[in-house]
């Protein structure tokens, strides 16, 4: 019996680890990717001042018109964050742009660069650590768990102990 519990557990560890695997590897493959393209607007992008029109939302999500260096007029809106709360309208907040793309830009804001990678790496991290510590030797074995006889406790139960 004590055999097929351990071989059971065995089986669900695999299991729960593949899930957590299944979960864990796409986040951090996103943060990575996120992490990367900060990186890339930061090394290479084209720093403008750009003027925040509108704030709407309960998290305040900033809506911010800004000019390419040759002239041309456009929006942004920021993904929304509590750390943009001392923003008011009208005030001038950094804008970064890829030159080959001045269309698609990002506020130089740490909300909109740095917090959606690093919220996908917790998350990860939050179902990679119980699986870590599934593999570690002596983790939920079957000596550790308590012998109960399903017979005697039923007839505890009944009274007839």
């Amino acid at each position: 019996m004590t055999e097929r519990i351990e071989q059971l557990q065995g089986r669900i560890r695999q299991i729960a680890g593949i899930v957590m695997l299944c979960i864990t590897v796409p986040c951090w493959a996103g943060a990575a990717f996120l992490f990367w393209q900060s990186a890339q607007y930061l090394s290479q992008g084209v720093s403008v001042s750009g003027e925040i029109f509108r704030i709407s939302g309960r998290v305040p999500q900033l809506k911010v018109r800004y000019h390419a260096v040759e002239g041309e007029e456009f929006e942004i809106e920021s993904i929304g964050s509590e750390f943009q709360s001392h923003l008011e309208r009208g005030e001038s907040v950094p804008v970064l742009y890829l030159p080959q793309n001045p269309a698609n830009a990002r506020l130089n804001l740490f909300a909109d660069m740095w917090l959606r990678p690093i919220l996908l790496v917790i998350f990860g991290a939050i179902f990679i650590v119980p699986w870590v510590l599934m593999g570690r030797p002596g983790y939920l074995k079957a000596k550790d768990l308590p012998d109960v006889n399903i017979e005697d406790s039923a007839r505890r139960r009944s009274g007839q102990a």
